[in-house]
């Protein structure tokens, strides 16, 4: 087992990233407290799953990382991490980690905290899927009340959300079945192809909630991701 321990990273600097990694028969790239290219042999199933923190003006607050941990087996991983979305705005404490298991499964979660009271449009992870490989395969969501329904990832660019209420979505993209459950808020998805990004975007918080909200100083916060592939 490889251990890396980072040192402290000041507001305004970026994590050394850029890792290649290994869960099972998955393989992907941890960069900046995010992982990119997940992929089953030459099959990329998720381009990039991140945490974001949106302020009132749909404006993006980099993190500021430190304390971070990677301890890498040759088909597993576990990264902890500590993370300040700061600005003018936006003041959000929080604690990560990511797994990934030789069972070819991911794990990412975050607990947070409101360091002051502050309005916000979005706070919680974010999923790309990749259009190729993905486009007209099917995929079945399950709501948060707990029915399902049979959709397909659409071909043609979508105006509208593709999926709504999501708890999980479970998909095939012609070469290996996913599944993706969701923890602390209902997800949605939409087509970014409408904003010229080669990829679909599963999110919370449902726009069609109101926004922005305020989130009180104190205020805690946590999400689950977990990726499944292959069963």
């Amino acid at each position: 087992m490889s251990t890396i321990t980072g040192p402290g990273i000041k507001e305004g600097q970026e994590s050394s990233g850029g890792i290649r990694m290994r869960a099972g028969n998955l393989s992907l790239l941890y960069e900046n407290g995010s992982i990119r290219y997940i992929s089953a042999g030459k099959s990329e199933i998720i381009r990039m799953i991140y945490f974001a923190v949106r302020d009132n003006e749909w404006i993006t607050i980099p993190p500021a990382i430190w304390d971070e941990v990677i301890e890498q087996l040759d088909d597993s991983f576990t990264i902890r991490y500590n993370c300040r979305f700061k600005s003018d705005k936006i003041d959000f404490e929080a604690s990560c980690k990511i797994a990934g298991n030789s069972g070819n499964s991911l794990t990412l979660q975050i607990k947070g905290k409101a360091i002051r009271t502050f309005e916000k449009n979005r706070i919680g992870f974010c999923v790309l899927h990749p259009i190729e490989g993905t486009a007209g395969q099917p995929c079945t969501i399950i709501n948060t009340r707990g029915s399902s329904d049979f959709n397909f990832f659409p071909c043609y660019i979508s105006p509208h959300q593709l999926f709504t209420d999501i708890k999980s979505m479970q998909w095939d993209n012609g070469v290996i079945k996913c599944r993706l459950d969701f923890t602390g808020d209902a997800f949605e998805t939409e087509d970014q192809r409408n904003w010229t990004d080669a990829s679909y975007k599963t999110y919370s918080t449902p726009l069609g909630k109101p926004f922005p909200v305020t989130l009180s100083k104190g205020e805690d916060l946590f999400q689950k991701v977990t990726f499944q592939a292959g069963k």
